[in-house]
């Protein structure tokens, strides 16, 4: 579902139409624990300039099964970015990191990023080394445990020669 954006696709790889700031494509498994994992290649080693597919999972939909506008939004996601892999949460649309690792990143490159999420655990891979190992949601992070859709976001800043596209592939188990 295109929740928010226009995206497409060309030689077997997703983009966005429109050069816009976190786009989001979702699927709605109804899944609250499992495992996703997306192929990510984008310009992922800049500060200033980048295009950064983050994989999201435990998109909180509202009570019509809905996702809510950008600014009330919940959920959890990763993303590479500038040599670390954040584990991140958006809360009402307000995004903090939870914790990080390091992780070398280099631009137009393909990573296999890996999410396993069950009850209050998260566990990342980056190219099936595991890079976060079992982080515990507490307190009112416990509210993620409720989000049952998963997606990829595409966030960016600077204007690079190229644009970078996030895999069409999204597997979910």
């Amino acid at each position: 579902t295109e929740t928010s954006g226009e995206w497409g696709v060309i030689s077997e790889r997703l983009y966005v139409v429109t050069d816009t700031d976190g786009v989001l494509l979702t699927r709605d498994p109804d899944l609250r624990d499992g495992f996703i994992r997306a192929i990510v290649r984008g310009t992922l080693n800049s500060g200033a300039t980048y295009r950064s597919p983050a994989l999201c999972f435990r998109i909180i939909e509202d009570r019509n099964g809905d996702i809510p506008a950008a600014s009330s939004r919940d959920y959890l996601l990763v993303r590479l970015l500038n040599a670390v892999v954040d584990l991140r949460k958006v809360d009402a649309g307000s995004e903090s990191s939870l914790t990080t690792a390091t992780q070398t990143t280099t631009d137009g490159v393909d990573y296999v990023v890996s999410v396993l999420f069950s009850g209050n655990r998260i566990n990342v891979w980056v190219d099936n080394v595991k890079v976060i190992d079992d982080y515990e949601l507490t307190g009112l992070n416990l509210k993620y445990t409720e989000g049952s859709r998963v997606g990829i976001r595409l966030d960016y800043a600077g204007s690079p020669a190229t644009a970078r596209r996030p895999s069409p592939q999204l597997l979910v188990y």
